[in-house]
């Protein structure tokens, strides 16, 4: 194992090979501290140095950083349901209860947590597939039902087009690869 700085905090969720290449990848969840925001971290354990992704120019404020070697780093914004005042703590979302699953044909669901709710886990789950793009959003029935109370009372307006809703969610997806 090397070193990595994280700016956030995060837990290990899964060790696997996701891109099929012989080696394991570890696969960490966590915030993102200067996004406010759920991170997936990928790194290779015999490659990992420098600091996770920070901002253009950072170099030039902080000669000691390193550029992180992650093979993937992944923000997931916040939906309109998280963005409401007072819905998340810190105005974060957060990894959600139920982190990371693995289906069976080799994609990842990566479960984000949208609100706080002590009886269930209302969160939207990203599909990634092995080049790691998240390739489908959906919302578990959970977020359904609060996203549909917060419509009733006047907080949210009704999705119009579902297929936009999740693209737009889709596409607000930040990729950071190796060293960029």
């Amino acid at each position: 194992l090397g070193w990595y700085i994280h700016w956030g905090h995060g837990a290990i969720q899964e060790v696997i090979d996701i891109d099929h290449d012989g080696q394991k990848e570890i696969l960490f969840t966590g915030f993102y501290n200067r996004g406010k925001c759920v991170a997936l971290l990928v790194m290779r354990p015999d490659s990992m140095q420098g600091f996770s992704p920070w901002e253009v120019g950072i170099e030039n404020e902080c000669p000691w950083w390193i550029p992180g070697s992650q093979v993937a780093y992944i923000l997931f914004p916040k939906s309109d349901v998280g963005n409401l005042s007072g819905e998340l703590p810190s105005g974060y979302n957060f990894p959600g209860p139920n982190g990371i699953r693995l289906a069976d044909d080799g994609q990842i669901q990566v479960n984000v947590s949208e609100a706080v709710n002590d009886e269930h886990a209302p969160e939207l789950i990203y599909t990634i597939d092995h080049r790691l793009r998240v390739v489908k959003v959906a919302m578990n029935d959970c977020l359904v039902t609060h996203r549909r109370d917060l419509v009733a009372e006047g907080k949210l307006p009704q999705i119009e087009d579902v297929r936009a809703y999740f693209d737009s969610l889709r596409n607000a997806v930040t990729y950071w690869t190796n060293s960029g």
